[in-house]
């Protein structure tokens, strides 16, 4: 099964999502699988007197949603992440990805249920909690008609940068998602000192230095002194 998927894998990295799909879907007829009833879901592996989930098969469902949300398609693209989730609720890369789509979607509340599925797998991801502050942040810059949805979306995610930088000091992509919502927050001075910690850790990093720029030049605005 993993020759199938890592030939889907090369397939669809030149375009060929038709070539790409014949692969992935060998994979569930291939090398000793059998099907358990339906009630238990899924197509299994036997060992040691214990039914077991063949990873590869979930990999492929994940691949194949992959594939099928570059085409724009979107109900499949659910049901193939869905499928992989029916295999092993718990595979966070199946979440994940299933979450991630939502987002793209403009469907924040069912990213967000989705990101906090993670959590409950792995609370101590600096990742997962990063995944739902940006689902928050995204809900929050999409919600400029309504100030109280706006202002609650900033302020949770806000939350789980913070304690993605509690578990990960080192995180740049957090310090600089923190600082882009304290900045569309109307917190200057806090976003500032977000992208300058994240400069520490990656001196070059010309997104980190835009925003910075910015971010000084709207403080700079604000202390010049008004026109009357």
């Amino acid at each position: 099964p993993n020759v199938h998927n890592n030939l889907g894998n090369i397939y669809a990295s030149k375009g060929m999502p038709g070539e790409a799909i014949k692969e992935y879907q060998k994979v569930q007829t291939s090398s000793g699988m059998y099907t358990i009833p339906k009630n238990m879901g899924a197509v299994a592996l036997k060992g040691n007197d214990t039914v077991k989930v063949n990873p590869e098969l979930i990999e492929a469902h994940i691949n194949l949603g992959d594939v099928y949300k570059a085409q724009g398609l979107i109900e499949e693209t659910i049901m193939e992440y869905k499928e992989a989730l029916k295999l092993d609720s718990n595979y966070v890369k199946a979440r994940t990805h299933l979450a991630g789509f939502y987002q793209d979607k403009r469907l924040f509340d069912e990213a967000i249920k989705e990101y906090k599925k993670v959590l409950l797998v792995d609370s101590v991801s600096a990742e997962a909690h990063n995944n739902l502050g940006n689902g928050y942040a995204v809900k929050g810059h999409n919600s400029q008609s309504d100030i109280n949805t706006m202002k609650e979306s900033f302020e949770e995610a806000i939350k789980e940068y913070k304690e993605a930088l509690r578990l990960k000091p080192d995180y740049l992509e957090a310090y600089n998602n923190l600082g882009n919502v304290y900045r569309a927050s109307g917190k200057l001075e806090l976003a500032r000192d977000e992208y300058k910690k994240a400069l520490k850790i990656a001196p070059n990093n010309e997104a980190v230095k835009q925003n910075l720029k910015k971010t000084e030049e709207r403080i700079g605005a604000k202390s010049l002194p008004q026109k009357h």
